[in-house]
């Protein structure tokens, strides 16, 4: 369902409740009979009527009944049947009956088919009321045009949106169940207008041209001036069948969808302020954009209910026959573009996240959305992810970038230098080339309007040594298939000094730039926001043009940097400040790119780029089960209760690869009290269970309701699903038995049978029951009273083992690009009950290159203690114990848990600990605390330990912010506060983002009390680590996932203990992030 379909859910929320209760006493009703062929006289009356239906013209105030009345109309192009129904009947028996009696099959037009509930109308007038009253707010002049066509549209209620015979036959999810009552059943022939609402001098039909774009439609509009100058001239929404999208139309953002007939688009309000110069504000200083929002919402869910006029056959003949211009030369002349390559690239989805970025966009050579030297401001979607290599003759790059949220980029880098040496100690690096890394980020200030630009502003090599330190404010404007770019550049972007800096004029501290890459804070990594936007500044400019030919793109830019003060080793005397390039899509994952440079350069690169948000999952799971109709004489599996085969229904959950086990409690529910002296019936199921290998937990919900409902008799009401970590409960999952039933069986007219997981209720979960006297004992029977229908023994020493292959690595040290170790991990867990548990592994080393490792100190008289740079003692041996863990759990409550451990913690350290975790079911936050009393171990990786002991501990909060921002969705702020391992003190900030697809990518950085000096090269601890979804490389279902940590540096400094599996993972289900 769409997001204005669900929006439109909610608006007649309360009206439908009411609905929902008359709803379950039509179940009564479907629940013994089956319509057979021969009972349709008597169930379905259909009527053609003959009058055609009069247009309603009434004001607001006004009673405007008669255009939410049934629809009794017929025409050449549309045949309206009035429908009576006795008993509740499937909408295959109805289509079939009025095919075979009115119509022939073929000349429906399917797409504009409908069947309109007329007993509902009182829901459409109560959304059109409200939609009055957000008109109210409005100027008279700018409301009473679109209050007029309101009025005149013929509404009705339409529960299934469209509908189609051929599906009926085929999908239950397409064939619903219509209640007893009083319908119009819709089948008109392919119509030939399209429908154009809203901000509009010509509303209404509008004659349909085959192959015919959005763009060149409403581009056509507004040549004729038929909109009006409070008309949206960026966006227009568009209703087609159950799809509902915001349509970008506009020079700047043009998608290539066609229209298709029957359409109906709808022009809203124009965006912002100031003729929408202005990308904020409110219009007129009446309606603010988010008020804006909320009317184009409500107005497209009426819209969803619209049924077109009637053709006349003097509308029909006005089809205009002329094709849209499809020549090379029209892109000359971009103003007039209606429908060429540009457009094309996003040809014919309806998806938001395509409509809102249509173009594809390409990177410079520092991996950045950009020109060819010089960046843009432009940003991906959301999720956009990045690997670059770029060869500029005397600068090697690799970028790995990712799209944070739209509005926020980051970069990580390794620039190599192959003029410079590492360093002049040959006993040191040797003739390992100079290395450099950093960070860049591009902040979106300002999106992109039909008037405005969008602006962003970035900082390049921002907490680096000053090689590449730049800051800029780009401006990029796309006209057709040109996008322009102008901007600022500071820093090393700035050496051209093409303009005297801006911020000069205000400030006096930003004319000057600290220039001396020696005195970048001593040792780099730090954040030198002292010379941001400061110094020389410089203008630059580019285009980028993209080419009839689809994969080609062009590129020219005149850069802000002159070279004077770059660290290159080699003098770079540009011959111009021009730059050429050409960028070549070589499949949806690869960009390659070759520019021609400074008058005298040639260089080139590559991208490997993918999308987060989008990456897809082909798992290979068995069918879910189909519901049980009661229409159709279908019954349960087992009729009554006691006949129930507990054990046989556990195994077809776990066959699902949803559940891992189910024990089961059979008693009665709360919710339903037998009369005085009658004992109170079992009818509530409640499943304590153990998650198994969907990560989904939608699916996961839907998949066990369907089997719990298809074997349990209609007697039981409720059931609950009991999640647990380790047999004890975390998160309980309820819902109504009768309800979940009709809504998968599509007998319920609100809630499509996909949707019907979002009435699962997320509460607290019941506690376990009272063990049977003999744990260890196994239950397999029915009840008579509240008692354990299937109970497994309680589990003791359960052994698992496996091996593992782990890969090590880190890059940009002195003495190579990249250190690295190839290791086979053996591990063996055993669960002896279920808070003790024992876990073991052993690395043994297959290969490594860690002998060529010199560090060892950046200064002798450095007294920090050396907690994570004897990385080159450890990695000597070739097998070790990484880890011999003694684990005690406990769920003190389902909000308190607590955990303690000891043993041979980590590769490096061995000692005891404890943890406490405070987590309120569905909250944002979630509260813990842990000490540890750690030594250090032997580089043997043996049972021995060197002499350093430390005491290490934390108070942690986790927030899930984007519970509270919708602006960073996905995004969660980890602090740790206390002591780590060298016994320095200070906080861990850890941010991370989780994507669509389940990955999840974040950075980290420990500010402690070490000064630049004591810490070493890098000044602080921080890198970046990413996880994925296991179940996205491979078909099988998957609740494990693969990481990757990379830092720049190892130091001393900011270092936590690695220990097994934190309590916030562990109990993730009580307010689910990474399997949300």
């Amino acid at each position: 369902m769409s997001n204005l379909t669900k929006h439109a859910a909610k608006t007649l929320k309360s009206t439908q409740k009411t609905k929902n209760e008359s709803m379950k006493k039509t179940a009564s009703a479907i629940k013994p009979k089956f319509l057979k062929p021969s009972a349709l006289a008597k169930a379905v009356a259909f009527a053609l009527a003959v009058a055609p239906m009069a247009h309603a013209t009434t004001a607001p105030t006004a009673n405007t009944a008669n255009s939410l009345v049934s629809i009794q109309a017929s025409s050449a192009s549309e045949a309206h049947l009035s429908i009576t129904l006795e008993e509740p009947t499937r909408l295959l028996t109805v289509l079939d009956s009025a095919i075979n009696e009115n119509r022939v099959s073929h000349e429906i037009y399917w797409p504009s088919a409908r069947i309109i509930a007329n007993d509902r109308t009182i829901e459409i007038r109560e959304l059109r009321a409200n939609i009055f009253n957000q008109l109210a707010q409005l100027p008279n002049e700018i409301a009473s045009p679109l209050r007029e066509q309101i009025n005149s549209w013929k509404l009705g209620y339409q529960p299934y949106g469209a509908i189609n015979r051929y599906q009926a036959r085929l999908d239950i999810n397409h064939n619903p169940l219509l209640p007893a009552g009083n319908y119009t059943l819709v089948l008109p022939k392919r119509p030939d207008n399209v429908y154009l609402y809203g901000f509009t001098n010509t509303p209404g039909a509008q004659p349909f041209v085959a192959g015919t774009s959005v763009r060149h439609f409403m581009s056509q509009q507004s040549q004729n001036e038929a909109l009006l100058p409070s008309a949206n001239r960026g966006h227009v929404l568009l209703t087609r069948n159950d799809t509902h999208a915001k349509l970008p139309w506009a020079a700047h953002n043009a998608g290539g969808q066609q229209l298709l007939p029957g359409d109906i688009l709808f022009v809203g309000l124009r965006e912002a302020s100031a003729g929408g110069l202005l990308p904020f504000g409110k219009l007129e200083g009446v309606l603010s954009a988010q008020d804006t929002a909320k009317l184009e919402d409500n107005i497209q869910a009426l819209l969803r209910h619209v049924v077109p006029p009637v053709q006349t056959e003097q509308q029909s003949a006005q089809t205009v026959s002329a094709q849209p211009q499809h020549n090379w030369r029209a892109l000359a002349r971009p103003l007039q573009l209606h429908e060429t390559n540009w457009e094309q690239q996003n040809q014919g989805s309806l998806e938001p996240f395509l409509t809102e970025h249509p173009r594809r966009l390409t990177f410079n050579n520092y991996g950045h959305i950009g020109l060819i030297q010089m960046p843009s401001a432009r940003n991906a979607p959301a999720g956009e992810f990045a690997l670059s290599y770029n060869d500029m003759k005397e600068y090697y790059r690799y970028t790995v970038s990712v799209q944070l949220y739209d509005w926020l980029q980051a970069s990580a880098f390794y620039v190599r230098i192959p003029n410079r040496l590492y360093s002049n100690d040959p006993n040191f690096s040797g003739d390992s080339i100079y290395t450099d890394k950093g960070f860049d980020v591009k902040f979106r200030l300002f999106e992109e309007t039909n008037y405005w630009p969008e602006v962003s502003v970035g900082l390049i090599d921002m907490a680096g040594t000053g090689v590449l330190s730049s800051e800029y404010i780009a401006a990029s404007k796309a006209v057709g298939p040109f996008d322009f770019t102008l901007g600022i550049g500071f820093g090393r972007m700035g050496t051209a000094d093409s303009i005297s800096n801006p911020f000069c004029e205000v400030v006096n501290d930003f004319c000057t730039r600290n220039l001396d890459p020696n005195d970048f804070s001593g040792r780099g990594g730090q954040f030198e926001a002292g010379n941001w936007f400061r110094g020389d500044a410089a203008l630059f400019a580019g285009v980028e043009y993209q080419t009839p030919i689809d994969n080609l793109r062009l590129k020219v830019e005149y850069e802000s940097n002159d070279y004077s003060r770059d660290l290159a080793g080699v003098p770079i005397d540009p011959k111009t400040a021009f730059n050429f390039g050409l960028n070549w899509q070589l499949s949806n994952v690869i960009d390659l790119s070759l520019n021609y440079e400074r008058g005298d350069v040639l260089t080139f690169g590559f991208n490997i780029r993918s999308n987060f948000n989008r990456m897809p999952t082909i798992n290979i799971n068995p069918p879910k089960r189909d519901p049980v109709l009661a229409d159709a004489g279908q019954e349960p599996r087992y009729p009554d209760i006691e006949n129930v085969n507990w054990a046989r229904l556990a195994q077809n959950i776990r066959a699902q690869r949803t559940y891992a086990y189910s024990e089961i409690y059979l008693s009665a529910s709360e919710s339903e009290t037998a009369p005085e002296g009658e004992a109170n019936a079992l009818n509530k199921v409640t499943v304590y269970t153990h998650p198994s290998r969907l990560r989904d937990p939608q699916d996961r919900l839907d998949r066990t309701a369907r089997v719990l409902l298809a074997e349990l008799p209609e007697s039981i009401s409720e059931i609950e699903i009991v999640e647990q970590t380790s047999r004890q409960p975390l998160i309980a999952y309820s819902f109504n038995a009768d309800d979940y039933r009709r809504r998968i069986a599509n007998a319920d007219p609100d809630v499509r049978p996909d949707e019907a997981w979002e009435y699962i209720e997320r509460v607290e979960p019941t506690p376990r029951p009272k063990e049977p006297e003999n744990p260890e004992e196994y239950v397999y029977t029915t009840p008579n009273t509240d008692d354990w229908a299937l109970k497994y023994p309680e589990q003791k020493l359960t052994p698992s083992w496996g091996i593992l292959p782990l890969f090590e690595q880190g890059y940009g040290s002195p003495e190579t690009f990249m250190f690295f170790q190839l290791q086979a991990n053996v591990f063996a867990n055993l669960q002896v009950n279920r808070n003790f548990s024992l876990h073991s592994s052993v690395g043994v080393n297959i290969y490594n290159n860690y002998d060529k490792f010199n560090f060892t100190v950046d200064s002798l008289v450095n007294d920090v203690p050396r907690v994570r740079t004897y990385a080159r003692e450890y990695m000597q041996a070739d097998a070790w114990l990484s880890r011999l863990q003694a684990n005690y759990y406990k769920a003190l409550s389902s909000e308190w848990h607590a955990q303690l451990y000891g043993g041979y913690l980590e590769r490096m350290f061995a000692g005891a600990g404890g943890e406490i975790l405070y987590r309120p079911l569905n909250s944002p936050f979630a509260y813990g605390l842990d000490i540890n009393r750690v030594r250090q171990r032997d580089f043997n990786g043996g049972f021995g330990f060197r002499d350093y002991e430390v005491t290490t501990g934390f108070a942690s909060l986790y927030y899930d912010v984007g519970q509270h921002i919708p602006a960073m969705e996905g995004g969660l702020i980890t602090l740790n506060a206390g002591q780590f391992l060298a016994g320095d003190k200070g906080v861990k900030v850890n941010l991370q983002r989780r994507f669509d697809s389940g990955v999840v990518i974040g950075a980290f950085a420990a500010f402690t009390n070490l000064s630049s000096e004591e810490f070493g090269e890098g000044s602080f601890n921080k890198g970046f680590f990413i996880s994925i979804p296991f179940d996205l490389f491979s078909i099988n279902a998957s609740r494990s996932r693969v990481g990757f940590a990379w830092s720049p540096l190892t130091r001393d400094g900011g270092q936590m203990l690695h220990t097994r599996g934190s309590l916030w993972h562990q109990t993730d289900e009580r307010s689910p992030y990474f399997n949300k």
